[in-house]
């Protein structure tokens, strides 16, 4: 089954483009996304189904994971997509727009059990629902907050720095952390710009996000490093667990520093994520 904490970095590929779906199989990412909805024009929907269930005939083609990006609950594109999935032998799929449990529970009714299930934060409702999606299934194995979808509804005009985002986006990570699931953050639309790509990136794992989705490859590399605990950082909470350990206290001094159960609880997350991608950087 596939484990969303392995996952830093996620690539949108146009489900109806078959040279894009075989290119993407020599992309260095931790997963696929088959685009079936907002990459697709309508009137290319069932050619997305079919040219993916295509592409994922010899599975083993794809040394990443790949999750599918349906349409919106509820609507006559969501019905064929579900029913094409018996043919695409997926590791998840990812539903927009899910704005309820209501959403999540439709999907389960009509999807494989055993695919995993991405929910994508980006409506206001989506927003203040987001710890009911969170609990309601174990399905529900992580959250994509869409920055785009959610700026549009809301009426927001973006600055630089995002700030206006900054309660959506610390709402959907604190409801996925609430209920045990990983959290990933929109893709930057602007892929020729690696240095506030890297920056945003960064803004992003100090919110807590556990990776960020892309839309080109370029982008793959810089949020692999950002989201990455560094050598550094891996060191320094190895030392922090051992101290701990050593010193047979519920709280000990370290540099200066008190060292309780909340920064242990940190030190163990980075010093997993660390090792978990084989101790890179």
């Amino acid at each position: 089954m596939l484990d969303p904490a392995s996952i830093r970095s996620l690539l949108f590929v146009p489900g109806d483009n078959a040279a894009k779906l075989e290119k993407a199989k020599g992309v260095a990412v931790d997963a696929l996304i088959f685009d079936w909805e907002d990459a697709v024009l309508d009137e290319h929907k069932a050619q997305a189904r079919a040219t993916t269930a295509a592409a994922l005939r010899a599975r083993d083609g794809y040394p990443q994971p790949v999750l599918i990006r349906l349409n919106p609950a509820g609507g006559e594109a969501f019905a064929a997509d579900c029913e094409a999935l018996a043919a695409c032998p997926a590791d998840a799929v990812m539903l927009p727009k899910c704005a309820s449990p209501a959403d999540i529970r439709l999907l389960e009714r009509r999807s494989p059990a055993a695919l995993g299930i991405f929910a994508v934060i980006e409506t206001p409702r989506g927003v203040l629902q987001a710890p009911a999606i969170a609990a309601c299934s174990e399905r529900v194995r992580a959250f994509l907050f869409g920055a785009e979808d959610y700026s549009a509804a809301m009426g927001i005009e973006r600055s630089p720095g995002e700030a206006e985002l900054l309660y959506a986006r610390s709402a959907t990570v604190t409801a996925a952390r609430a209920y045990g699931i990983e959290a990933f953050d929109s893709p930057a639309m602007d892929y020729r710009d690696p240095e506030a790509l890297r920056a945003s990136s960064l803004r992003g794992r100090r919110l807590g996000f556990s990776g960020r989705a892309a839309i080109h490859p370029n982008q793959i590399p810089v949020i692999e490093e950002a989201y990455a605990p560094a050598a550094e950082e891996a060191a320094e909470a190895r030392e922090i667990l051992q101290r701990f350990a050593s010193a047979g206290a519920g709280a000990v001094g370290l540099d200066g520093r008190l060292v309780d159960e909340p920064i242990l609880r940190q030190a163990r997350r980075i010093l997993a994520r660390f090792e978990r991608r084989g101790g890179m950087r």
